[in-house]
């Protein structure tokens, strides 16, 4: 790798580290909740809508670990049929070793889910970071990753980043707005994605430069 390339990857990775600590620090300093988190569950709590929260419902179901961890393997999947095994192996460590990484976490941290009247999802699981905001950050990165290894132009490049942006963004406002996850756990779940990408994707650089040739 360029060590121009492997500075910047660096340095996302160490930016991407610092936030999450700064906000890991705030949620600690201020349980249950931080001033922003009570804000902005008091204002999805006052705009809620039934078609909205129904759309929001979808958009948590598809973000979600478990669907995407089928996306990554039909991915996988795809590597393989093509032959390229590092390849499929590079982002099976990727995708599931960063949902591995977020359950670490949260049990680490141990924080319970938002307490809100009449909820419309009770879950029982830890609430920080945000496993949806980590998987659709990881899994959507990576994606943006192998379209600027594909050679595309900077257009589709450009495109496939303004996609994955909208994406994550949204899977983390439905986890807000459906009072499941605070701000700081969506906040700190996509700096927990970016940081382990920006590691991660290294093993594309290292298993994924060159399918298998079969011999003639």
């Amino acid at each position: 790798m360029e060590p121009r390339r492997y500075g910047a990857r660096l340095a996302v990775f160490s930016a991407s580290v610092i936030l999450f600590g700064a906000i890991a620090l705030s949620v600690m300093a201020t349980k249950p909740a931080t001033t922003l988190d009570r804000a902005a569950m008091a204002w999805a709590h006052a705009h809620a809508v039934p078609w909205l929260t129904d759309v929001m419902l979808g958009v948590g179901y598809l973000g979600g670990p478990s669907v995407t961890g089928v996306y990554a393997f039909l991915l996988v999947w795809y590597f393989l049929w093509r032959r390229r095994f590092g390849m499929a192996l590079a982002v099976a460590a990727i995708a599931y070793g960063g949902m591995l990484l977020n359950v670490v976490v949260k049990h680490a941290f141990e924080r319970a889910r938002p307490a809100i009247e009449d909820p419309v999802i009770v879950l029982t699981t830890y609430s920080f970071p945000s496993g949806h905001a980590a998987a659709s950050t990881i899994f959507a990165g990576l994606l943006c990753v192998l379209a600027f290894r594909s050679g595309s132009g900077q257009a589709d490049k450009a495109l496939a980043v303004v996609l994955a942006t909208i994406w994550v963004g949204i899977v983390c406002a439905s986890r807000v707005y459906l009072g499941l996850h605070y701000v700081t756990d969506v906040l700190a779940g996509v700096a927990e994605g970016v940081a382990w990408l920006a590691l991660s994707t290294l093993l594309l650089e290292r298993f994924g430069s060159a399918p298998v040739q079969t011999p003639p």
